[in-house]
């Protein structure tokens, strides 16, 4: 049976207030994560030229992939990651199995075999926020979910897709990992051809999948006209309004009064006399 997902509660008091914060707001749950060294840094390239005429690729063009495991099968709607100052036209994201043609570290590229990603996007909503160290944190959601298993070894690949020749990006280092991720430039070896290999260095990224996660419950109190104004985001799809007498019981019911919208947030107002009531939002 699935569990509803409960956000934080609040006591309203006859003579006062209490509120507990939710954990962090978000549009689904962190289901893995790297996150970067801090301040981020240790990029490697990884990047394909946008050519108008779709016809050349560039010695430089190189990609990226990190291996992970999930300890749950779920469907990866969103990815943040970090890196050199992007996008340029967009970035490439794909997800890869591991090549079955070998116990080694490698994705199963079609360069290789012949078989395809599990799925290759081209991402260009992306939020880009400056962290430190001329590194930036990025964020997406895929334009496509991407179901996958538990337990079983993936690759993720990011890659800058870039507008100018021989310019490059930087994925940055990552930290929590096995050390290693898996590298492919087009022509970097001796014999001119594509290259691959194991780079000594994870990358920083971090995959959730769609489950709702709790917003913040907020309350605040008048004390002109003793009453309560309780508020959660708008972007709360989904969640449900509940109150009750008292904690531990079963005795919560949805709130029937519609709050009225300021900003991005609902807000409901309510008396704050009287006997202790909790508040709670809840998502089936």
């Amino acid at each position: 049976m699935k569990m509803p997902t409960i956000a934080n509660a609040v006591a309203l008091l006859s003579a006062g207030l209490l509120w507990f914060p939710a954990a962090r707001p978000a549009f689904g749950a962190v289901v893995f994560s790297q996150p970067p060294a801090s301040p981020p840094a240790g990029g490697v390239p990884s990047q394909w030229w946008f050519d108008p005429t779709g016809q050349n690729n560039l010695d430089s063009d190189a990609e990226a992939y990190d291996n992970f495991l999930l300890a749950q099968a779920t469907s990866i709607s969103s990815i943040e990651w970090w890196g050199d100052a992007g996008p340029s036209v967009g970035f490439f994201v794909g997800f890869y199995n591991q090549d079955p043609n070998t116990v080694g570290f490698q994705p199963d590229l079609p360069q290789i075999h012949g078989h395809p990603p599990l799925t290759y996007q081209t991402v260009t909503k992306v939020s880009q926020t400056l962290v430190a160290n001329g590194q930036y944190h990025f964020s997406a959601t895929l334009p496509q979910p991407v179901s996958l298993a538990a337990g079983t070894r993936y690759f993720v690949s990011v890659a800058d897709s870039m507008p100018t020749a021989f310019a490059t990006w930087g994925w940055s280092a990552g930290t929590g990992g096995d050390g290693r991720c898996f590298y492919y430039q087009l022509a970097g070896s001796p014999a001119g051809g594509p290259y691959y290999s194991i780079f000594q260095s994870d990358r920083a990224f971090s995959l959730s999948d769609d489950t709702p996660t709790p917003p913040q419950l907020r309350i605040t109190y008048n004390r002109v006209d003793h009453t309560a104004g309780i508020s959660w985001p708008t972007n709360a799809v989904g969640f449900a309004l509940q109150s009750s007498p008292a904690l531990g019981t079963v005795a919560w019911q949805n709130v029937s009064e519609i709050p009225v919208i300021s900003g991005d947030q609902n807000v409901l107002t309510v008396p704050a006399a009287g006997l202790a009531r909790w508040y709670r939002l809840v998502h089936p």
